[in-house]
């Protein structure tokens, strides 16, 4: 893939060990050719917490996350090591919204110490590798694929994420292709986000943001 128009911005939610910011950071420079811009810790907010079920609900994440994207960054990636679900699932090990710009994933079953079994950090790489690359996909519009060559195929279980390509099949590739090279300043990408804000009900971040990008040309 050529050089994607602007960074991908990284953000910790709580504590998450350096070296796995590093392995994001690799990830996102190798895979979609992006810069990177890692913003600040937050802690995970207390109303994402289920109790009853001792997850955070990744849902509540993204709306978290919204906000967080930079203006001049394509989209904000969340890194928790906190275990996620969303409704209607037990779990999940990573989540993102297809229009929106933004992604989550959880390192928590993506660690062999999750399954009662000796750590391995090549195994762990491999996974987030795939989590990523798929996540990061469907924020760029892609959905599930049913090219068995492709990282967008579904994933439900750790065998099915263990099974993913690490690549995208060629119409996948076009499609993440045309939204990296989409500059979050350029008309298009201006409006996309303001779409995105609106959609939100965001109606003064909107507005402020359309004046802002009617100043950058």
């Amino acid at each position: 893939m050529r050089r994607a128009a602007a960074p991908i911005a990284i953000q910790p939610l709580g504590d998450v060990p350096l070296a796995q910011l590093r392995l994001l950071d690799r990830i996102l420079e190798r895979t979609f050719d992006a810069a990177t811009v890692v913003l600040r810790p937050i802690a995970l907010p207390a109303a994402a917490y289920s109790s009853e079920r001792g997850q955070h609900d990744a849902d509540h994440l993204l709306d978290l996350l919204f906000p967080r994207l930079p203006e001049r960054c394509l989209r904000v990636v969340g890194v928790t090591e906190a275990d996620l679900f969303i409704s209607g699932r037990t779990f999940v090990f990573g989540y993102a919204h297809l229009t929106d710009g933004m992604a989550v994933y959880s390192l928590a079953r993506l660690r062999e110490s999750f399954y009662g079994r000796a750590s391995d950090e090549p195994v762990t790489a491999g996974r987030v590798l795939r989590a990523v690359v798929h996540e990061v996909g469907h924020t760029f519009g892609v959905p599930h694929c049913e090219d068995s060559r492709c990282v967008m195929r579904a994933v439900s279980h750790l065998e099915t994420l263990d099974a993913l390509a690490t690549r995208y099949c060629a119409s996948c590739r076009e499609q993440v292709r045309g939204g990296l090279a989409l500059a979050p300043w350029s008309a298009r990408g201006r409006w996309e986000r303001e779409l995105s804000l609106t959609r939100r009900l965001e109606w003064g971040h909107a507005e402020a943001h359309a004046a802002l990008g009617r100043d950058d040309d």
